[in-house]
């Protein structure tokens, strides 16, 4: 296929800055909907009521809902697409990074890990995160971007690798050791949370799935596999029975939700992982059609449901 460079790089940078000011509807909703719930005159719904009402202003004056504007990350499902010259896309998605940090759409925060000196740009040696899926059942690329915040990456993320024996118990404590018992209490992910679980598949395969489920789900969808979605629920009743709450300051919503999915993994054992996603989970996607044009698309269909 043929695309002209310099539209999508333009459509691109437009996207970072919808993304970066404008919460999807779906997220805002779930947010709203744990405000209504939470007790009234209590710190949480105060926090909740705040949060509600600076993500309207951000919309409304286009300036970026969160001060840390995150690491950025696409995800990239590739459809039947014939001829898709995927260097030239990259070299779009880096110099649409560039641009909205130039811009000041988003703040400079990709640091070496090292020196910690900061380019200035977001981009360099990894920089940024690019993650690439082959879907059949589509004749489009579909371009997500979901940039990751600082807070949910430095205290969100936990690994483990379970023995078989520890069966679905095992996971459970695993959640538990890592978000509640050994997490952070203090706020430090910005609760309310998405959760993403991943299990099964590799060490850094199921670590990619929990980011994903984390990220790029919509809040209240459930897994086809009936012993998954059996998971998550049971596991979202219990994380918001503690009490933590909005910003670790005690309350019912903890975890707006919880994603499991799931990768096949060796007999020996079963590697776990859980990302956490802030209540900033900025999505924006672009459609890029096999003639080239270009559409702005809704909620991610990285996952089929």
């Amino acid at each position: 296929m043929i695309f002209n460079s310099k539209e999508l790089e333009s459509a691109l940078t437009q996207l970072i800055h919808r993304a970066t000011c404008e919460l999807p509807e779906e997220s805002f909703n779930a947010l709203k909907n744990a405000y209504e719930n939470e007790e009234e005159g209590s710190i949480a719904k105060l926090h909740l009521e705040t949060n509600l009402k600076n993500l309207s202003l951000s919309k409304q004056n286009q300036i970026p809902l969160c001060a840390d504007t995150g690491i950025p990350c696409f995800f990239i499902r590739i459809g039947t697409i014939e001829n898709l010259n995927l260097v030239e896309l990259e070299n779009c998605l880096v110099k649409a990074v560039e641009n909205a940090t130039r811009e000041s759409y988003i703040r400079p925060t990709v640091v070496d890990p090292i020196s910690r000196a900061n380019p200035g740009t977001n981009v360099g040696v990894g920089s940024p995160v690019i993650k690439y899926k082959v879907d059949p059942k589509i004749d489009y690329c579909e371009i997500i971007y979901a940039p990751k915040g600082g807070g949910t990456e430095i205290f969100g993320p936990s690994f483990r690798t379970i023995l078989a024996a520890d069966g679905v118990n095992g996971i459970k404590k695993f959640v538990f050791d890592s978000l509640v018992i050994n997490g952070n209490r203090t706020g430090g992910t910005c609760p309310p949370n998405t959760i993403g679980i991943g299990v099964g598949g590799t060490s850094e395969n199921c670590m990619a799935l929990a980011k994903q489920a984390a990220c790029l789900r919509k809040i209240g969808s459930r897994n086809p596999d009936p012993r998954v979605s059996a998971l998550e629920l049971e596991l979202l009743e219990a994380l918001n029975s503690t009490g933590i709450g909005p910003l670790g300051m005690g309350g019912k919503h903890t975890v707006l939700d919880v994603h499991v999915e799931l990768s096949l993994t060796h007999l020996v054992g079963t590697p776990l992982a859980i990302a956490v996603q802030c209540p900033a989970a900025r999505v924006g996607v672009l459609k890029l059609q096999q003639d080239g044009t270009i559409k702005q698309g809704g909620w991610p269909g990285w996952f089929p449901y």
